[in-house]
């Protein structure tokens, strides 16, 4: 990335299931929006970034897979970039499992 920003988002939820409950930093729709809306007040030249996406595990057992919070959240990561046309350089998501992200934003590295 040559402008040297980077972000992360970590978000419990996919969508408010009432348009009146919005919390910024809660839902993935609102959210993922708001970071790229902010970088791009800085640098306007949507080339200039890459996003990753990890998690969506499906952790509660007695979920059905297709409409897990999980899979909905990784549903979500992907409709919001392509609204934006992010391009989507790395995905590490679903699985039983949870995982842990360690985001060294010096080196703008993800492990």
């Amino acid at each position: 990335m040559k402008n040297g920003i980077a972000a992360m988002n970590h978000f419990l939820q996919s969508e408010p299931n009432k348009q009146d409950n919005f919390a910024l930093g809660h839902y993935g729709s609102s959210s993922t929006g708001y970071i790229i809306e902010k970088l791009l007040a800085r640098d306007s030249a949507v080339r200039n970034y890459k996003a990753e996406i990890f998690g969506g595990s499906a952790i509660i057992k007695n979920m059905d897979k297709k409409s897990s919070i999980g899979k909905k959240n990784i549903d979500i990561a992907h409709e919001v970039l392509k609204r934006y046309r992010v391009t989507i350089a790395r995905e590490e998501t679903g699985g039983q499992r949870g995982r842990r992200v360690r985001f060294d934003t010096g080196a703008r590295k993800v492990s």
